[in-house]
């Protein structure tokens, strides 16, 4: 049974194995890998997608039915953390025979409203269609897809970054007319030397942090997506229709975004680094351009 740091899914790893532990115990028959699921239904199915598609793997993230799992997750070998989408066998709403079914972000059912719970889902009685749905349906992500679904995390990274700045600028300089009067005639008296307490502080702050919170507060930095494999590396730089960088080695990685993805290995997810980046996974990384 794999381990937790082996294991990827939406279902919590504790449970799992509770689950795997009690359907080991009670003799059941049906198994994709270490998940339990329901049926024979559900065994063929995969089995038949994974004949076409050697190199994908079964995720748990499926709920269960009966003390089994309904069905698998789909990921592939070199991005397990990735889920791909589902595989599940049920019931026909008719009573008769079976329903093989896939559900992908890919998909958009026109037969459902968008938001529902069968607009991302496809499903067929016949089993040959099943699967021609899991081929297409459950393909690899591209690196172009792995980087638009992480925009938004790093949106509001770069926002968390700029806001504390933005608000002690926005503090120093939001000074009441009453006192910008009194400076007024305070500077024609003399050369300009403050006397209210909120123009001192101001002046101290700009003075020290000035240039580099006006920087950090209008911060908005080329960037790179870099995706680490197991078996390689690839990075699409942002904004470009050119096709991403693959290498092997990762001394064939630009030194820059070598060094860059270094460091943010060891940092905290979603945390945005000045002219580094931002790490969005385990594997996933905005690199700031030099």
């Amino acid at each position: 049974m794999r381990n937790k740091e082996q294991y990827f899914g939406m279902y919590d790893y504790d449970a799992f194995v509770r689950t795997h532990e009690s359907a080991k115990a009670s003799g059941h028959q049906h198994w994709i890998d270490d998940i339990p699921v329901l049926n024979a239904e559900m065994v063929k199915f995969f089995n038949e997608v994974k004949y076409k598609r050697r190199n994908i793997v079964a995720r748990v993230d499926c709920k269960t039915h009966g003390g089994v799992f309904e069905g698998v997750g789909i990921a592939y070998q070199d991005a397990p953390n990735f889920a791909i989408g589902k595989m599940f066998v049920e019931g026909a709403p008719d009573g008769n025979g079976k329903l093989y079914c896939v559900r992908s972000d890919r998909i958009k059912n026109e037969k459902f409203r968008e938001g529902s719970q069968g607009y991302e889902s496809k499903k067929s009685k016949d089993f040959t269609k099943g699967v021609k749905l899991g081929l297409t349906y459950l393909k690899p992500f591209s690196i172009e897809e792995v980087m638009q679904n992480s925009i938004e995390s790093y949106s509001a990274g770069l926002y968390r970054m700029r806001a504390k700045p933005q608000e002690m600028l926005e503090e120093a300089t939001s000074i009441g007319s009453g006192r910008v009067m009194e400076e007024v005639d305070n500077m024609i008296r003399s050369g300009y030397v403050p006397v209210t307490a909120q123009f001192k502080e101001a002046m101290v702050l700009f003075q020290k942090q000035g240039e580099e919170l006006k920087r950090t507060a209008n911060y908005r930095p080329k960037k790179i997506f870099v995706w680490v494999k197991p078996d390689r590396v690839e990075y699409q730089y942002d904004k470009t229709d050119g096709e991403p960088v693959v290498a092997y080695k990762l001394d064939d990685v630009p030194e820059d975004i070598r060094n860059k993805v270094a460091v943010l290995q060891i940092g905290e997810k979603n945390h945005t680094i000045m002219d580094v980046g931002m790490k969005v996974t385990e594997t996933t990384y905005w690199v700031f351009e030099s």
